[in-house]
């Protein structure tokens, strides 16, 4: 048997349904194990301790003005069309082994101040504080993220990542000092008359971009995002001589 972050991980069984539950209060050294959460809403909860093993929430919202420290999710999977990590929620000192989050909204309005981060994260937006996100934000303070694979994330703001470090892989880097990429970006693409620019003329939008340094792009989005391969060419014209390793 292996244990992960003070969790037992072992032979994934089964897992039994539970509907519709509502938590709130004080939450602290409990441990969730091979069950499946369907509409779970957490709201107003203090959770310390805890350990969740082999758990799926299917839209659920994890907290609603909710506070998780020192817990440890092992082997979980996070999604839904409703499903939430929460909103005005914050995660301390916390540990995501293993772990699925799918969704669009899956991590709009949380912080996460030193936790650590292992698993696949697929097609959530990341939104920086500002007015147009206010209450919808996602920060990840002090964290570790470099084992997660990125699949299709858009991030939007500098400050979504504060000094935690980021994926090793399924993410491009781009040196953007001083603004040098976005203003190559916009030379570039004013010197071309078709439909091939599109792309790159989104990708490189200096009201989503600016102030970025490094611009962090999605690998699998790159993928998939270009129409034409000329398209294809006029981004990696842009960015040739830009990436960091």
């Amino acid at each position: 048997m292996e244990v992960l972050g003070g969790c037992d991980f072992y032979d994934l069984p089964m897992r039994l349904k539970r509907e519709k539950e509502n938590w709130s209060g004080k939450i602290q050294g409990e441990s969730y194990a091979d069950c499946i959460f369907e509409r779970l809403i957490v709201r107003s909860a203090d959770v310390r301790n805890t350990c969740f093993t082999n758990v799926h929430f299917k839209n659920s919202t994890l907290g609603i003005d909710t506070h998780y420290q020192n817990c440890t999710f092992a082997a979980c999977k996070f999604f839904g069309m409703r499903g939430s990590m929460g909103t005005k929620t914050r995660y301390v000192n916390c540990k995501f082994i293993n772990c699925t989050f799918i969704g669009m909204w899956m991590f709009a309005g949380q912080h996460y101040k030193s936790c650590t981060f292992s698993g696949l994260m697929r097609n959530p937006i990341l939104n920086d504080a500002n007015p147009k996100a206010e209450g919808y934000e996602t920060i990840f303070e002090d964290g570790d993220l470099s084992e997660v694979l990125f699949e299709n994330v858009s991030i939007y703001g500098k400050s979504v990542f504060r000094n935690s470090q980021l994926p090793t892989k399924g993410i491009k880097r781009y040196r953007n000092t001083n603004e040098i990429l976005l203003n190559r970006a916009e030379t570039i693409i004013d010197s071309i008359e078709d439909n091939s620019k599109i792309e790159s003329m989104v990708l490189f939008d200096a009201s989503l971009y600016k102030d970025h340094d490094p611009i962090v792009i999605d690998e699998f989005l790159l993928g998939s995002f270009f129409k034409t391969p000329h398209s294809r060419e006029v981004f990696d014209r842009i960015v040739e001589g830009f990436e960091l390793p």
